[in-house]
């Protein structure tokens, strides 16, 4: 949902999952889940993308990576945050460091998608999920395939001169 995997989400009657409460063995979880399967996977790939001096490489950020949790959205996380945060300056750092063999690193960071993880928006209280729909300019929440687009666009040629860019796909939520 909001652009990622594991977050450790509580339901909405649970407190947040902040970085102050979070276990070592929570935080670790989350990193491992969102930060470092994205370095592991990269890691991996890289040698062949050089040696063709050719690649794509995308990330997945999220809108929590940019801007926090709040207690609304109690069903994801402050590590997970922090996580995705994380994922945006490796995507910079590693754009930077791959360019000249015509690698491209960008990254995605979606909102509030409807996706089999983001079944917890269905079971927000009302009144949260009305709250979250009223900080979306657009309105609504985001399908699955408007993420797969972009995604699939930076994977092109037609893309060829963007690297090291986290491109939002939210509705507008970020910069309103």
């Amino acid at each position: 949902m909001a652009g990622g995997s594991d977050s450790t989400a509580t339901s909405s009657s649970t407190p947040l999952l902040g970085i102050s409460n979070a276990t070592v063995e929570q935080w670790e979880k989350i990193i491992n889940v969102n930060l470092n399967s994205a370095f592991f996977c990269s890691q991996a790939v890289l040698p062949y993308m050089k040696k063709q001096e050719y690649g794509r490489i995308v990330n997945f950020a999220s809108i929590a990576g940019q801007r926090g949790v709040n207690k609304i959205e109690s069903f994801t996380s402050g590590p997970y945050a922090v996580a995705k945060a994380a994922i945006i300056g490796m995507t910079r750092q590693l754009a930077l460091e791959t360019a000249e063999y015509g690698i491209n690193v960008n990254a995605v960071s979606p909102g509030f998608v409807k996706s089999a993880r983001g079944q917890a928006l269905e079971s927000l209280p009302e009144e949260h999920k009305e709250a979250l729909l009223q900080s979306i300019p657009k309105g609504r929440f985001g399908d699955p395939e408007e993420v797969a687009s972009v995604v699939l666009g930076l994977c092109t040629t037609q893309f060829q001169y963007v690297t090291g860019q986290t491109v939002n796909v939210n509705g507008g939520m970020y910069f309103s």
